[in-house]
């Protein structure tokens, strides 16, 4: 059986210790992986020329400085297996007291939550590193037994798309070594949720799915019955607004009805008061006309030379009528220029009435 150690991480730039170069593409693969946990187990089989090999690399991740304080970087351990180790519990926790009994204070240095690389390259300490591989191979030899590392003739050599993360809790080996046979990938953290964590969650987000669907239908429910009365109350308003342009035409068409009857009644009392004004002027006319007939003397001694000439078979009545329509007619031939004048005169009065 072969073991091999690998150290690699982000001390000053990419650096890789132990590792031959056609093994480096692989651990590169781990430099900006990004995460939210901040320690990682991956597991993984690989085949190369022709020989299989599982991978166990012991990632850290978060809030972690270079030499020169720069952050976004990680560190890792990684043992390469020639068979496939099946107690990842235990794999996960040799790798973590590795990292924390020997790592911490000599390669890196741990000041809270922030962790800082103390040197620029993993050769400055590889005589430690060789001795923590050498305790690592010694360690899986001693406290392992042959059931523990099974050939990897039946695994995957095609890693599905989708990786399996699992808590550490939950690690069963016959499932897990079922699944990597299978997929050929799969990661481990003691700060996964664990299954039951998940259904919870799976559990509640469906409760809340359902509850945000039922409020999402209740009110597209409210908005369409808000809808309906909005249509109804603007299909009253229109009517009740159709019923007001209606009463308004009328009221309009009455002040104008009661307009024209206001100026017909005006031009009515105008002419009355005009009527009025000529008869005052006509009874004026007269009185004065029968004023001037008995001042005029009548001195035309023909006329009643006039009336004996009648025919002798006339009756005095006949006579008396003849006579008195002659004696007027004489009369009125006198002041007819008069009354003239003083018609003009009037007829001026009355049209500058009129115009006023």
């Amino acid at each position: 059986m072969e073991i091999k150690l690998y150290v690699h991480g982000v001390p000053k730039g990419r650096v890789i210790w132990g590792a031959q170069e056609n093994e480096y593409t692989y651990l590169e693969s781990f430099y900006g992986y990004k995460t939210n946990i901040d320690v990682l187990l991956f597991v993984e089989t690989i085949q190369k020329h022709d020989v299989s090999y599982c991978y166990y690399t012991y990632g850290r991740y978060g809030n972690i400085l270079d030499y020169d304080n720069r952050s976004g970087g990680y560190f890792a351990l990684t043992i390469r297996v020639d068979k496939y180790y099946a107690d990842l519990v235990n794999m996960y926790n040799l790798l973590d007291a590795a990292y924390n009994k020997f790592i911490v204070s000599r390669i890196i240095e741990k000041n809270g939550t922030v962790l800082k690389f103390k040197v620029i390259d993993f050769k400055q300490e590889d005589s430690f590193l060789r001795k923590l591989e050498k305790e690592i191979v010694h360690y899986l030899e001693q406290f392992s037994d042959d059931s523990d590392f099974i050939p990897l003739n039946d695994f995957s050599r095609n890693h599905s798309s989708e990786t399996k993360s699992i808590n550490l809790l939950e690690c069963n080996i016959p499932t897990l070594t079922a699944y990597l046979k299978k997929n050929g990938k799969i990661i481990i953290s003691p700060f996964f949720p664990s299954s039951q964590l998940v259904d919870c969650i799976r559990n509640k987000e469906f409760e809340i799915k359902k509850v945000r669907e039922d409020a999402q239908q209740e009110i597209a429910e409210i908005k369409r019955e808000k809808e309906e009365s909005v249509k109804k109350i603007e299909l009253k308003y229109a009517d009740i607004n159709g019923k007001i342009n209606k009463l308004q035409k009328e009221k309009d068409e009455a002040n104008s009805r009661a307009e024209d009857y206001k100026n017909k009644w005006e031009k009515v009392c105008k002419e009355m008061r005009v009527s009025h004004d000529l008869k005052i002027t006509y009874d004026d006319i007269v009185k004065a006309v029968e004023r001037l007939a008995q001042i005029i003397p009548i001195k035309n001694p023909g006329a009643q030379a006039i009336v004996p000439e009648l025919s002798p078979n006339s009756n005095k009545l006949e006579k008396n009528y003849l006579g008195g329509r002659l004696l007027k007619w004489k009369k009125i031939k006198w002041w007819v220029i008069i009354a003239s004048v003083i018609w003009f005169f009037i007829a001026i009065v009355v049209l500058i009435r009129l115009l006023h």
